[in-house]
């Protein structure tokens, strides 16, 4: 069999099976719109521990995404490493939302309300309120 011949088996054995999946094994994934906050946790990764755990699995994914163990503890409040759970989902990579600027005011006078997230993304420190950014050239 020559090179030709064995990419056109190689496609049709392709179509053949990828026609064998079955129509429901494919389903688009379903997000649920959740309201944070202020402190709330907002985690951006989150992993499954494996079926065995110990007191170190807190540190092995610490080490793992990068961070530190305090970290981690803080972003899956009530853990604490001699109580984790095996097979059981935890926040690797996240942070506390922030109060949000929805009313315009931001920075130290209004809370520490931040900007980022609203209209306008920027904080003016003599007015404290959120606007856009302007370039002057001198």
């Amino acid at each position: 069999m020559g090179p030709l011949q064995a990419v056109r088996l190689a496609l049709a054995t392709l179509l053949v099976v990828n026609s064998a999946v079955s129509a429901d094994e494919c389903q688009p994934e379903t997000w649920r719109l959740r309201t944070l906050r202020p402190g709330d946790i907002n985690c951006r990764l989150s992993t499954v521990t494996e079926p065995q755990v110990n007191s170190t699995t807190c540190a092995f994914l610490a080490n793992k995404y990068h961070t530190t163990v305090d970290t981690f503890l803080d972003l899956n409040p009530g853990l604490d490493c001699d109580s984790i759970e095996p097979d059981t989902r935890y926040c690797v990579e996240g942070f506390h939302e922030p109060l949000r600027a929805s009313n315009g005011l931001c920075g130290p006078n209004n809370g520490n309300a931040t900007c980022v997230g609203t209209d306008k993304q920027c904080c003016n420190k003599i007015t404290w309120k959120c606007g856009d950014t302007t370039y002057v050239q001198f």
